[in-house]
Protein backbone atom coordinates (compact mmCIF):
# COMPACT_ATOMS: atom_id res chain seq x y z
CA UNK A 1 0.00 0.00 0.00
CA UNK A 2 1.29 3.74 -0.72
CA UNK A 3 1.85 5.39 1.48
CA UNK A 4 -0.19 8.44 0.21
CA UNK A 5 -3.76 6.12 0.23
CA UNK A 6 -6.14 7.63 1.82
CA UNK A 7 -6.51 4.30 4.64
CA UNK A 8 -2.62 4.60 5.40
CA UNK A 9 -2.84 8.35 5.97
CA UNK A 10 -5.86 7.74 8.28
CA UNK A 11 -4.48 5.28 9.82
CA UNK A 12 -1.27 7.43 10.95
CA UNK A 13 -3.63 10.08 11.73
CA UNK A 14 -5.95 8.22 13.88
CA UNK A 15 -3.27 6.52 15.59
CA UNK A 16 -1.11 9.56 16.80
CA UNK A 17 -4.40 11.41 18.13
CA UNK A 18 -5.10 8.24 20.04
CA UNK A 19 -1.79 7.95 21.17
CA UNK A 20 -1.82 11.85 22.17
CA UNK A 21 -5.69 10.75 24.09
CA UNK A 22 -4.08 7.95 25.92
CA UNK A 23 -0.59 10.04 27.06
CA UNK A 24 -2.55 13.52 28.00
CA UNK A 25 -0.42 14.88 25.10
CA UNK A 26 -1.62 18.09 22.94
CA UNK A 27 -1.58 16.77 19.50
CA UNK A 28 1.37 18.48 17.79
CA UNK A 29 0.77 20.67 14.60
CA UNK A 30 3.79 19.21 12.52
CA UNK A 31 1.49 15.79 12.81
CA UNK A 32 -1.90 16.96 12.23
CA UNK A 33 -0.76 19.14 9.07
CA UNK A 34 1.24 15.88 7.91
CA UNK A 35 4.64 17.65 7.26
CA UNK A 36 6.36 14.96 8.92
CA UNK A 37 4.88 12.61 7.22
CA UNK A 38 6.77 10.44 4.77
CA UNK A 39 5.13 11.25 1.59
CA UNK A 40 3.50 14.57 -0.05
CA UNK A 41 -0.07 15.04 0.71
CA UNK A 42 -1.37 18.15 -1.24
CA UNK A 43 -3.73 20.27 0.76
CA UNK A 44 -6.82 19.74 -0.72
CA UNK A 45 -5.88 15.75 -0.19
CA UNK A 46 -5.51 16.45 3.80
CA UNK A 47 -8.86 19.10 3.75
CA UNK A 48 -10.53 15.71 2.19
CA UNK A 49 -9.64 13.30 4.25
CA UNK A 50 -10.05 15.20 7.61
CA UNK A 51 -13.53 16.26 6.42
CA UNK A 52 -14.27 12.68 5.95
CA UNK A 53 -13.14 11.37 9.54
CA UNK A 54 -15.16 14.61 11.12
CA UNK A 55 -18.45 13.50 8.90
CA UNK A 56 -18.01 9.47 9.64
CA UNK A 57 -17.84 10.79 13.83
CA UNK A 58 -13.81 9.60 14.08
CA UNK A 59 -12.59 12.41 15.08
CA UNK A 60 -13.89 16.09 16.77
CA UNK A 61 -12.56 19.30 17.18
CA UNK A 62 -12.03 20.44 13.99
CA UNK A 63 -12.95 23.09 12.37
CA UNK A 64 -14.24 23.72 8.38
CA UNK A 65 -15.25 26.43 6.41
CA UNK A 66 -16.60 27.61 2.78
CA UNK A 67 -14.17 29.58 0.78
CA UNK A 68 -15.76 30.99 -2.45
CA UNK A 69 -14.18 29.92 -5.72
CA UNK A 70 -14.83 32.60 -8.57
CA UNK A 71 -16.95 30.35 -10.81
CA UNK A 72 -16.78 27.56 -9.16
CA UNK A 73 -19.34 27.98 -6.12
CA UNK A 74 -17.96 26.95 -2.81
CA UNK A 75 -15.69 24.73 -1.56
CA UNK A 76 -15.61 23.56 2.51
CA UNK A 77 -12.07 23.40 3.38
CA UNK A 78 -9.93 22.91 6.95
CA UNK A 79 -9.48 26.24 8.76
CA UNK A 80 -8.32 24.67 12.07
CA UNK A 81 -6.89 21.53 14.06
CA UNK A 82 -6.26 22.95 17.21
CA UNK A 83 -9.06 21.03 19.22
CA UNK A 84 -9.03 18.11 17.71
CA UNK A 85 -9.03 14.66 18.92
CA UNK A 86 -10.31 11.18 18.35
CA UNK A 87 -13.42 10.04 19.43
CA UNK A 88 -14.74 6.72 20.88
CA UNK A 89 -16.24 5.87 16.97
CA UNK A 90 -12.47 6.46 16.12
CA UNK A 91 -10.82 4.57 18.25
CA UNK A 92 -13.56 1.63 17.34
CA UNK A 93 -12.82 2.20 13.97
CA UNK A 94 -8.90 1.72 14.44
CA UNK A 95 -9.12 -1.38 16.49
CA UNK A 96 -12.18 -3.06 14.46
CA UNK A 97 -11.91 -2.37 10.73
CA UNK A 98 -10.26 -5.32 8.80
CA UNK A 99 -8.89 -2.86 6.19
CA UNK A 100 -6.75 -0.65 9.12
CA UNK A 101 -5.28 -3.91 10.41
CA UNK A 102 -4.52 -5.08 7.14
CA UNK A 103 -2.56 -1.80 6.81
CA UNK A 104 -1.00 -2.02 9.84
CA UNK A 105 0.15 -5.91 9.13
CA UNK A 106 1.81 -4.05 5.61
CA UNK A 107 3.55 -1.57 7.45
CA UNK A 108 4.56 -3.91 10.22
CA UNK A 109 5.80 -6.91 7.44
CA UNK A 110 7.76 -4.36 5.59
CA UNK A 111 8.90 -2.22 8.22
CA UNK A 112 7.49 0.79 6.64
CA UNK A 113 8.57 4.62 7.74
CA UNK A 114 4.65 4.70 9.10
CA UNK A 115 5.75 2.23 11.34
CA UNK A 116 8.45 4.37 12.66
CA UNK A 117 6.59 7.27 13.03
CA UNK A 118 3.83 5.98 14.98
CA UNK A 119 6.72 4.32 17.11
CA UNK A 120 8.14 8.42 17.61
CA UNK A 121 5.04 8.99 18.68
CA UNK A 122 5.31 6.87 21.84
Amino acid sequence: MAKDDYHAIVYYLLSYLYHCLKTGEKPNEKYLELAAYPAFVPDSYKDFIYIQLAKEGYISGALFGDVDILGKGSETVLKSLYNVQITVKGIEYLQENEKMKKVWAQIKDVGGILFAAIQAFK
